[in-house]
């Protein structure tokens, strides 16, 4: 929702200087009519507007282009990556203790990875919306081990 003008400009008025520059220089994140009353409250004090892209367009962030669909599969895919890498790890050391019983641990552990990334991937795509694709990789990195020590807890 855009915000009148006049409320604009009154929000402006009351800035510093340094403020409104400091805003300029985010001019992309601006609605149009929050450019048109800055410029006109720089202009009325006189501070330097020329060099001001006054018509640059906001950069589309990379999570919006993506579908729901789409961001689901890859956050799916970014958690059955780690989910992977910790099944191999514990198989490993799993494959040199021989007083637990390997195959059952495993496929539990095993399904419980995988139903933890399918809920991550959900809440992550339809409600927790990351920023930066390395957010999504450092939850994907925790939630195993986080898993599995609910699963010894309630084991």
């Amino acid at each position: 929702m855009a915000l009148p003008l006049e409320i604009l400009a009154r929000s402006y008025a009351s800035m510093s200087d340094e403020d409104l520059q400091r805003l300029a220089l985010d001019i992309k994140s601006l609605t149009p009519e929050a450019r048109t009353a800055l410029r006109l409250d720089m202009e009325r004090r006189q501070l330097p507007t020329e060099a001001l892209d006054w018509a640059a367009q906001p950069e589309p962030l990379k999570e919006e282009s993506l579908g729901a669909f789409r961001l689901f599969l890859r956050n799916f895919g970014i958690f059955f990556a780690c989910d992977v890498l910790y099944i191999v790890v514990i198989g490993s050391i799993l494959s040199n203790v021989h007083s637990i019983d390997a195959g059952k641990l495993g496929g539990a552990m095993t399904k419980a990875f995988l139903n933890l990334s399918l809920l991550a991937a959900i809440i992550t795509s339809k409600f927790f919306v990351p920023k930066k694709l390395k957010t999504v990789w450092i939850i994907g990195a925790f939630a195993p081990p986080c898993a599995f020590m609910l699963f010894l807890l309630f084991k």
